[in-house]
């Protein structure tokens, strides 16, 4: 396979030429498009506010509130588990009265067994009870991830609608992605990060082989690669 052997330290692009891997969007009045790198790279460069801290964790909570009480057990098994919240994008909309909504387009969640409890006693508030709840999950998910856990990963995608004169979400389809994301790490081809999202995100909308291999093409990304990644399709 020359220059496209696992073990020739130069591997090959995934694309082809400069492609821009990022669609651009125009952005909606009064409406803010957010992503889990986004809130990470803010963090990384300056303390959260007492306010920021707090925006992210009722992101992060709508996130994990969906996979747990808006999706079967059937196919995210939640019972007697922490839901991690690994990546989303979403679109944060603000009324004009400043009430504050959270659309989200995708989130990979990654659960993990519970082996740490929280320890409530009788004065805690339930604000109080729940920061406890959240400092233990994150607590145990970093303790089991340092040990090299790794629990099974999901994306679902999932839509804001109004029924009754109430926002719910409506899920729209829920896909395993840890293998996936392996047949990635395992490719010939050189895979950025970003690609790796963008041909995860292509899977989970594709309604079939043809239609992913379109997709792909449309994107930009290589023949050979395009191959390598359907070779072996099958969507659970």
């Amino acid at each position: 396979m020359g220059n496209l052997d696992k073990q020739n330290q130069n591997k090959k692009r995934s694309r082809n030429g400069n492609h821009n891997n990022r669609s651009s969007s125009s952005r909606e009045e009064k409406a803010v498009k957010i992503s889990k790198s986004d809130l990470k790279k803010r963090n990384d460069k300056a303390k959260y506010s007492d306010d920021e801290i707090s925006r992210a964790r009722h992101i992060d909570s709508k996130a994990k509130f969906i996979a747990r009480d808006r999706i079967a057990d059937a196919v995210i098994n939640t019972s007697g588990k922490w839901i991690a919240v690994n990546d989303f994008t979403a679109t944060e909309r603000r009324d004009r009265k400043g009430n504050s909504s959270i659309d989200f387009d995708y989130v990979d969640v990654e659960t993990f067994d519970k082996k740490l409890s929280p320890e409530y006693t009788q004065d805690m508030s339930e604000e109080e009870k729940h920061e406890l709840t959240y400092q233990t999950a994150e607590k145990d998910i970093a303790r089991q991830r340092k040990k090299g856990a790794k629990g099974p990963e999901y994306r679902y995608r999932t839509k804001l609608v109004e029924k009754n004169g109430k926002q719910e979400y409506e899920v729209k389809s829920v896909t395993r992605i840890d293998g996936i994301k392996k047949s990635l790490k395992k490719s010939r081809f050189e895979v950025s990060d970003d690609e790796v999202s963008e041909v995860v995100d292509i899977y989970c909308r594709s309604r079939d082989k043809d239609d992913m291999i379109r997709r792909m093409k449309e994107k930009g990304f290589d023949e050979r690669f395009i191959e390598e990644q359907t070779r072996k399709y099958k969507k659970e």
